[in-house]
């Protein structure tokens, strides 16, 4: 999908080079320099604090559409969409936010957990 943890990211670089390691400060600094080396890449820190290395391409309204498709007849969790996509937890929840962000979702956090509704307010005060 275009974007990954920068947790993620330090953990796979660092498998694929065996013994030559990285720092997790090597790395942050490396993803600031994006832009100034014109890649088609982007760090991005959530309002939780994660963040992401993202595609410039990334599109958020793509991903809550996909979201709002995933969830037509039943509430889903981080969990389900991260399953679905086969993201990690966290970024499974940055998306679910953002998405609620947008109006596409409602949320409802109870004892059972959090879950995520397709917003059907706006459908509703349309009619």
């Amino acid at each position: 999908g275009g974007v990954i943890t920068l947790t993620d990211l330090f953990m796979l670089y660092n498998r694929a080079r065996g013994i030559d390691l990285i720092s997790p400060e090597d790395l942050y600094k490396s993803c600031t320099l994006f832009a100034a080396l014109s890649l088609p890449l982007t760090l991005r820190r959530f309002d939780s604090g994660v963040e992401v290395v993202q595609s410039v391409t990334h599109d958020e309204q793509a991903v809550s559409a996909a979201i709002d498709a995933f969830c037509q007849e039943k509430p889903i969790t981080a969990r389900d969409w991260a399953q679905h996509r086969h993201i990690g937890l966290v970024l499974a929840q940055e998306q679910l936010v953002t998405a609620e962000k947008q109006g596409v979702l409602c949320r409802d956090n109870s004892v059972e957990g959090l879950f995520f509704f397709r917003n059907r307010f706006t459908e509703w005060a349309l009619q």
